[in-house]
């Protein structure tokens, strides 16, 4: 394992203190490492592929517990070098999603994430975890 996976790991075991820590978090994994899915009639759903399985959990974990979203895991064998799984995390585009990533700050795309967020040190954490 490369260090940087160790790392994201034991990012990955830390459990949020609060439900704004777990939305930032969410919020920057999210938007480092995934890609909007438009539908039609304003739907709006993301997804996210990652080689890191507690990456996956953790993204998982936290947006099955704040948000009632239908989310599909697909795991397939990488064609790299290393032959590592990749875990594919879609969230479909339905009105429920476009409301979650409005939520995480994810949607309209023009949008940054609130200063409000980052006013305590416990989010600002949560915030590099998920940027890690």
């Amino acid at each position: 394992m490369s260090f940087a996976e160790d790392v994201k790991n034991e990012l990955c075991q830390y459990k949020n203190e609060d439900t704004l820590s777990a939305k930032v978090e969410a919020s920057c994994l999210l938007r480092m490492g995934g890609s909007l899915l438009l539908g039609s009639q304003g739907r709006v759903g993301i997804r996210l592929a990652t080689a890191n399985n507690a990456v996956a959990r953790r993204v998982l974990s936290i947006l099955r517990a704040h948000y009632a979203l239908h989310t599909s895991v697909l795991i397939r064998r990488g064609l790299n070098l290393r032959k590592k799984n990749v875990y594919t995390l879609t969230v479909e585009p339905t009105v429920e999603g476009r409301a979650a990533l409005e939520d995480l700050a994810l949607w309209p795309m023009d949008i940054d994430l609130p200063e409000a967020w980052l006013t305590t040190m416990e989010t600002r954490r949560a915030f590099l975890r998920g940027a890690f």
